[in-house]
């Protein structure tokens, strides 16, 4: 029995070892040989990669072009996971070329797929390291959980400031405000008449003062043509009296020249009758007779 026991441990680990030789040979067939026509790639996720596991394809378009090589934690980032990846030569990636993590389903296998990348673009050099490098960018899964979580915040928020406006102390408020409204209403439904009278007063009291400031447009309108004719006014009357003033000095200068040779005739004219007066005087005072009595001797002419 125990003879027996032992062929089938070394029938097992025979049919192990076959597996496993035929699974490295498959390997090796499919990938192992063709090492010349592959790049290294790497990325860096900072999202869960659950379903992405070593060997998984790498797509572009849905057309696989790669596969997965390993997948570690960064070690200087725990909260980022490094996927390595091996990319055909041909695969057209360029620098605008990202990696997102996509499954076939829901909850599929997950693979690695590449987007963007412009036709006749610059392509990815190798790092130091001779991996190069392609970014990454959140999935569609992990935009869409960020975009759930950010609604149900803000849903959050709007039903923590609805429980807030919809409290006791605002609902009683509230139905203060409604009554103090009614009340409101009431009043002026009775006081109809007076608020009538109100508003015709105040169109009155608008259309006056409408009026007053249409006539207040106007006098200031006026006085301004007031102040416009008197600067006018002025300038012409300061005009008018250099005018006058240079013609009244020419004419006060004309005058008392003529006044002066008048004076200076008649002064000429009283030089001779006060000589007259003097010798009628003095002929009086010899001869007073010879004002009545004498004659006025005749010169006669030659010949006579």
């Amino acid at each position: 029995m125990e003879r027996n026991g032992n062929f089938v441990l070394v029938g097992v680990f025979v049919l192990i070892s076959a597996i496993s030789l035929l699974s490295f040979v498959f390997w090796l067939a499919k990938y192992g040989g063709d090492e010349d026509k592959y790049i290294n790639c790497t990325t860096f996720v900072n999202e869960s990669i659950a379903g992405l596991k070593k060997s998984s394809v790498v797509k572009i378009k849905g057309i696989d072009v790669g596969f997965v090589e390993g997948i570690f934690l960064d070690s200087n980032n725990g909260e980022q996971i490094e996927i390595r990846f091996k990319l055909e030569k041909t695969a057209p990636i360029t620098i605008d070329s990202f990696v997102t993590l996509s499954s076939q389903g829901i909850a599929g296998v997950g693979y690695l797929d590449i987007e963007g990348g412009v036709k006749n673009q610059q392509k990815p050099q190798p790092m130091e390291n001779g991996l190069i490098f392609i970014p990454s960018k959140p999935s569609n899964i992990t935009l869409l959980t960020q975009k759930a979580k950010q609604i149900s915040l803000q849903f959050e928020t709007i039903l923590s400031k609805s429980n807030a406006i919809l409290s006791d102390k605002n609902i009683k408020n509230l139905e203060k405000g409604i009554s103090n409204f009614s009340e409101f209403s009431s009043e002026l439904k009775n006081n109809k008449g007076e608020f009538k009278k109100i508003f015709a007063n105040s169109n009155d009291a608008i259309v006056n003062f409408n009026q007053t400031i249409t006539k207040t447009n106007e006098t200031l309108k006026k006085s301004d043509e007031l102040i416009e004719e008197t600067k006018n006014l002025a300038s012409s009357g300061v005009e008018i009296a250099k005018e006058i003033k240079a013609i009244n000095i020419q004419r006060f200068t004309n005058d008392t020249r003529e006044v002066l040779q008048e004076t200076k005739s008649v002064l000429g004219e009283l030089k001779n009758l006060a000589t007259e007066s003097k010798e009628v005087v003095e002929n009086f005072k010899n001869s007073p007779s010879d004002i009545f009595f004498k004659e006025k001797v005749i010169k006669l002419g030659p010949g006579e």
